[in-house]
């Protein structure tokens, strides 16, 4: 007897739509317009800062050499990085030259301000995409996303968001490459990609150094990176204690991949420290080094204004109404309440499942927080060394830095927010298999 099949039903459009909208592709194309719109913000900018005299490079260029020419700008980079490298010992020709040509050739406002806000949100979307390689978990990488939407903040004094020639946006690019590239030099099948890739690494970390001085104290974001690839692909005991097992993966054959990388941070150390700052002849105001009890307020108080609201005012909702800023923060709260939610509910199930079949999520994790601490207390470390920022700060009030830790307290609120989800999944496992609560 023929079996007759029944015809496949079609599923209803809108209901199709639905189950897209649930998929992971929706929720990164979600956060990252979310993301777009936050860094959007730039292009209502004009120049600040320092931008508004160094906009008129072109003219000065002209000026001095008698026509704007490629290499013209290029001459001009390198006058005034010889002027900062023999005064006040410092080395940063990448800044130099990519804000000269910037300036001479961008402008326009809107068109400057567009890389600005390109360079901006690149930046975000290489550090989730770093973040997912080292943790591999969709849900840690999104709720990454969506938490720098929040901790970034614009300020009306040294906002590295909206002036100063996208220099800090610049040195997070080449130092989130960095830590790509280091993560595959460590998992790579053969010596000679590994040492390739770590070479380039390296290269990637000299920019980055030479872009601003901030970087040379991020060398542990590279590191972590490096390290946490050869974890993953290890086979560790379960009774040997994470800083056992750390130590035994520093002495691996494959540490020795690290090598190109870590001559690059020592050769910039030794160039800038050992040699220009000796011969500098002109070290004055914020360049001068120091240390005293005023460093370690300074250093407690920049581990905080990366946090949100933290230069929230009511005063600038002065326009509004009040039942209007109420409505606002309750459509805010429930919007982020549906999206925890819908994230609770899909994503860590999928990342249990691999972080379940990699027995080194446990030995992961750490390093990850120490990542985000090294983002958050890098640039007050570097403040708090500076005489003339000891008593200048506050807990709401920071330098350049600022950006580089409002990326680090988004990782810290959004591993706080993964292991929300884990342990809400794990309960739910333990409720409905009563073998799971068995020891």
């Amino acid at each position: 007897m023929a079996r007759t099949t029944q015809p496949k039903q079609k599923l209803n459009p809108l209901l199709r739509i639905s189950k897209y909208f649930w998929t992971l592709p929706a929720f990164y194309t979600l956060s990252a317009i979310v993301w777009l719109t936050a860094t959007s913000n730039v292009m209502r900018s004009s120049w600040v800062g320092d931008d508004w005299p160094n906009s008129q490079t072109p003219y000065w260029v002209f000026w001095r050499y008698g026509d704007l020419s490629p290499a013209n700008v290029f001459s001009e980079a390198q006058y005034w990085n010889n002027q900062w490298m023999l005064g006040q010992g410092r080395f940063y020709f990448i800044h130099w030259l990519e804000s000269r040509f910037a300036f001479s050739y961008l402008r326009s406002l809107w068109s400057y301000k567009l890389v600005e806000t390109g360079c901006l949100f690149l930046a975000g979307i290489l550090f989730i995409l770093l973040i997912y390689k080292l943790s591999k978990s969709h849900t840690l990488a999104i709720f990454t996303l969506f938490s720098l939407s929040v901790t970034m903040q614009f300020r009306k004094d040294f906002d590295p968001h909206i002036a100063f020639a996208f220099m800090v946006p610049s040195l997070m690019i080449k130092v989130f490459v960095a830590g790509i590239l280091a993560y595959y030099a460590s998992v790579a099948k053969n010596n000679l990609k590994g040492y390739t890739l770590s070479c380039l690494a390296g290269f990637s970390l000299l920019l980055a150094i030479s872009t601003y001085e901030y970087a040379f104290l991020m060398f542990p974001v590279i590191l972590i990176a490096f390290v946490i690839g050869i974890i993953q692909f290890s086979n560790p005991d379960p009774n040997v204690s994470f800083f056992r097992f750390l130590v035994k993966s520093l002495k691996t054959r494959l540490m020795f991949r690290f090598i190109p990388i870590f001559i690059t941070w020592i050769a910039y150390a030794i160039f800038v420290f050992g040699y220009l700052r000796v011969n500098a002849s002109a070290i004055s105001g914020v360049y001068v080094l120091g240390f005293s009890k005023t460093s370690l307020s300074t250093f407690i108080t920049q581990l905080f204004p990366a946090w949100p609201l933290t230069v929230f005012q009511f005063s600038d909702f002065e326009g509004l109404a009040y039942k209007e800023i109420a409505l606002l923060a309750s459509i805010s709260v429930f919007a982020t309440l549906i999206l925890i939610m819908f994230l609770a509910r899909i994503f860590p199930a999928k990342d249990m499942r691999s972080i379940n079949k990699n027995s080194n999520w446990n030995r992961v994790l750490p390093l990850l927080i120490l990542l985000a601490v090294d983002l958050v207390a890098a640039p007050g470390f570097m403040l708090s060394l500076q005489r003339e920022w000891w008593g200048r700060t506050s807990f709401t009030r920071g330098y350049l830095g600022i950006l580089i830790q409002e990326f680090g307290t988004a990782l810290i609120i959004s591993i706080f927010l993964n292991s929300l989800t884990q342990k809400n999944l794990r309960l739910k496992k333990s409720t409905r298999d009563p073998r799971s609560s068995r020891e």
